[in-house]
């Protein structure tokens, strides 16, 4: 019963809305007003946090080059916006405005290389997380903390529940890991672990403090050295193709795939397709890529099965 639930748990998570949307390339910051030395100041606060979104870098923000480049953020801007939004100051109603600039990929690719930094992919994993005090549940408050700051590093934690701390022992720890492509899980003040269901790896911290970077740090890891990997032929079925827009849909998504170098199909029988897919990195790469967007998903990895999500 205790796996159901947590097989349960980890179905609903798919259909829950994130709480925040990772645009890598899109920088958010207050500001005083709309005046034109107030949009470049908080321009450059966003491109200063877009290059360590974009690079996985905690400490891009302090590179030089990026530095210099914050006092002229127009040259990377593809477009900017204000917002507003009501808060409460000293018990009374006030107008906070905000500025969110959308910096242009390309331009801004070649100011990451320019100063020495690279460009972690779009196919950033997302992240369940089973975090107790004891065996109580993370204070709403200490989650979403903990999100925003991963989402600064470019990463989507999640809250799907579905196991209490008197139940995380090694048999749940185990199916939690096993379930997911990427957990993390353990209690506050004592061992944390992130798992990517093939390995585990012990977190450098046992307090919420740092702990997002420190989580971001690992899977920035994991993926140079996914990147770096050699590239490997995976026979893979694909469910759920259903009509010829399918058919496309899923061809065109595959071969845009970061670590993705050709996609041949072999055959079709009813609603699923044979494919041949060769990618840097194996399976663990391209599980890692499908499992950052919502094309497709992974019903196994060996046999390596995807279906598409209507």
């Amino acid at each position: 019963m205790q796996f159901i639930r947590i097989i349960c748990a980890f179905i609903l998570t798919l259909f829950s809305a994130q709480l925040f949307a990772l645009d890598l390339y899109q920088g958010e910051t207050p500001v005083a007003d709309q005046s034109a030395d107030a949009r470049v100041a908080g321009l450059g606060r966003a491109l200063l946090d877009v290059a360590v979104k974009v690079s996985g870098d905690v400490n891009a923000a302090s590179n030089p080059t990026i530095i210099a480049a914050a006092a002229s953020p127009e040259r990377y801007m593809q477009r900017y916006a204000y917002r507003q939004e009501v808060v409460r100051q000293d018990g009374k109603p006030a107008i906070k405005l905000y500025l969110r600039g959308s910096f242009y990929p390309p331009s801004f690719g070649q100011l990451l290389k320019s100063a020495g930094l690279g460009a972690w992919g779009n196919d950033r994993p997302n992240v369940n997380v089973f975090l107790f005090e004891g065996d109580s549940d993370l204070s709403v408050e200490s989650a979403r903390t903990l999100q925003e700051q991963a989402a600064r590093r470019g990463i989507n934690l999640r809250f799907p529940g579905g196991v209490s701390g008197a139940e995380l022992n090694e048999q749940t720890a185990a199916s939690l890991a096993s379930a997911s492509q990427n957990v993390v899980l353990g209690r506050i003040g004592s061992t944390l672990w992130l798992s990517d269901g093939r390995t585990t790896e012990t977190l450098g911290t046992n307090t919420l403090n740092g702990l997002s970077d420190r989580i971001a740090s690992q899977l920035i890891r994991r993926a140079a050295i996914l990147s770096s990997a050699p590239p490997e032929e995976i026979a893979a079925e694909v469910s759920g193709v259903r009509s010829a827009n399918d058919y496309g849909r899923v061809l065109q998504y595959l071969t845009r795939l970061s670590g993705v170098k050709s996609v041949t199909v072999m055959g079709a029988q009813q609603d699923s397709l044979r494919i041949l897919v060769t990618v840097q990195g194996g399976v663990t790469r391209l599980a890692q890529a499908v499992d950052a967007e919502k094309t497709l998903r992974v019903l196994s990895e060996t046999p390596t099965v995807l279906d598409v999500v209507k």
